[in-house]
């Protein structure tokens, strides 16, 4: 359900999912699925935010980490990935340690976090 505010804003139905001590809110309509603990095969020469490839029924899903250091941060923690469609149209990866709860979140804030996982080169 979205919402027009009164700054022009609408807002989004997202799940939030925590990484690290951060929070980052994923609008539904781009969700594909949810993962419990994927098993990733690490690319040794990937950029440091890919954190490995996801190889399941769907094909191969590079998987990213949100969280700076990418690879050397947090891996005992992830415990899901969120897959979903980025803005290139590709099926894309974020793991991370919870997902929390479906929250409306301004799409000015989305559109601050979306360059997170707008695009990434692999």
């Amino acid at each position: 359900m979205q919402q027009e505010t009164i700054t022009g804003h609408r807002d989004v139905v997202c799940i939030k999912i925590g990484a690290g001590e951060k929070a980052f809110f994923i609008p539904m309509d781009k969700i594909e699925g949810v993962c419990m603990n994927p098993e990733l095969v690490k690319i040794p020469e990937a950029p440091d935010r890919i954190i490995g490839l996801y190889l399941g029924k769907k094909g191969p899903i590079p998987y990213i980490s949100l969280e700076a250091g990418g690879r050397l941060k947090g891996e005992d923690s992830w415990r899901c990935g969120v897959e979903i469609i980025n803005t290139d149209g590709q099926k894309l990866g974020i793991l991370c340690a919870r997902i929390e709860e479906e929250v409306e979140i301004s799409s000015e804030i989305l559109e601050e976090q979306a360059a997170l996982w707008g695009s990434v080169a692999y």
